[in-house]
This record gives structure tokens, sequence and C-alpha cells, in this order.
């Protein structure tokens, strides 16, 4: 008897599947091949090998994440349960931006600040950068014939494990007395939402500019 119902309900399945193409969970008017109307539970890994191109005009879309137990959570979760992440109730989302604004800075040099974000966990680009205050004088360096401004450097490395910055004229100073401030945006990534690709290096040539190589291009989806 026990074989007899699951095989009815096999075979209710497939005309279900031949006859709307469609399978409704919790609504009787499903518009995809699968439409669920609730919560969903994903017990084993859930890949996803390619996703579909998107149009610059399209919006709208959510991102889904697989809940694995924990034991802080403050509400306990189903074991696989698929949930939307909305990044303005994340604490850390996959993408994450802060504005620093530094100011009494000892003549224009930053030579190292320790933001403390772990470089284990997060990669940091830096945008939008802008500085007022007093301009550096151009000056004479070395031997060299002609007044130069300088070599002027805004940089995130990384040192002791968290990522620092440098923001400076590495060759001169303003005046004295002179003041200015600095305002930068820290781009910070998420690195569990990252796939690394090998390194790539390049040679120029002794050119100003070039070709990425055949064995030089990211393996990216086009």
């Amino acid at each position: 008897m026990k074989k007899l119902f699951n095989c009815s309900i096999l075979f209710i399945l497939l005309v279900i599947g031949e006859s709307q193409a469609q399978i409704g969970i919790n609504t009787v008017n499903p518009t995809e091949a699968v439409d669920v109307n609730g919560s969903v539970i994903v017990t084993d890994d859930l890949n996803i090998s390619s996703i579909q191109n998107v149009n610059a005009t399209d919006d709208g879309f959510k991102l889904l994440v697989r809940k694995l137990p924990n034991a802080l959570a403050p509400t306990p979760v189903a074991q696989g349960q698929l949930v939307q992440l909305d990044p303005d109730r994340l604490a850390i989302a996959p993408i994450n931006v802060a504005n620093y604004h530094f100011t009494n800075i000892s003549s224009d040099n930053i030579t190292d600040v320790n933001t403390r974000i772990p470089s284990s966990l997060y990669l940091v680009g830096i945008a939008n950068f802008s500085y007022t205050g007093d301009a550096i004088n151009k000056a004479l360096i070395g031997s060299g014939p002609n007044e130069t401004i300088g070599d002027f450097t805004v940089r995130a490395f990384e040192d002791g494990g968290t990522w620092h910055l440098e923001i400076k004229n590495r060759e001169l100073d303003l005046p004295p007395g002179d003041r200015l401030e600095y305002r930068l945006t820290l781009v910070i990534y998420a690195r569990s939402f990252f796939r690394g690709l090998p390194d790539i290096t390049h040679d120029m040539g002794n050119s100003y500019d070039s070709v990425a190589g055949p064995g030089e291009i990211p393996n990216l989806p086009n």
C-alpha cells in the first residue's frame, strides 16, 4: 500500500507538471515554473552557476541569502531558511560606505591611520577624495632645475591585519602656520561575497599605453 501511495503522488505531480508546466505552493495562480508564496527552507547547498544578464533599465532586485544556525541570534531561525538581504537592516552589508573627515593635521601629513578594519574580512577602496585649506607651494627638490609640487599620495594599505591610510605629500610640506583638511569615502567590501581571481602581471614594455594579453584577462562572464 505504501508503494502504491508513493507512486500515486508521483503520478499526480507528473500530470500537474505536464498539464500546467507550473507548480504553485500556497498559491492557486503560479506565474513561474515553481511559485512559492511563503517561507522556503533549503537543507542542502544551493548553488547558482550563472546569473542572467540585467538590463540597464531593470531595477527592484532583491538578494536572497540562506541562513545558517546562529546560537547568538536573538530570534532562532530554521537552518537553511531563505530570506531577503536588506542592507539597511544589516550591521555589515556586502558593500559598505563610510565618509571620513580629517582635521587638525600636522602640516599636510597623515603617514599612518589605523582604521581598525580587519583586512582578513574586508577589502577597502578610496573614493571622493578632496582637501580644503592652504596649498602646498612649488619648490626645488634635489638637484633638479625646475620647481615641482612634489609626490602626493593617497592610499590604503594592509598592516598587522587591519587597513591603514596614508595621505601626504612625501616630498614637500605646508609652510608653517598653514592648515588643510582631508575628506574621503572608504568603500568597504565584505570578502565573504568575493571570488578571488589569480594575480595578473603585465609588462608595459617601457610604454605609456598597452593592451592586456591573452593570458592577462580576468575570467569574467561577458
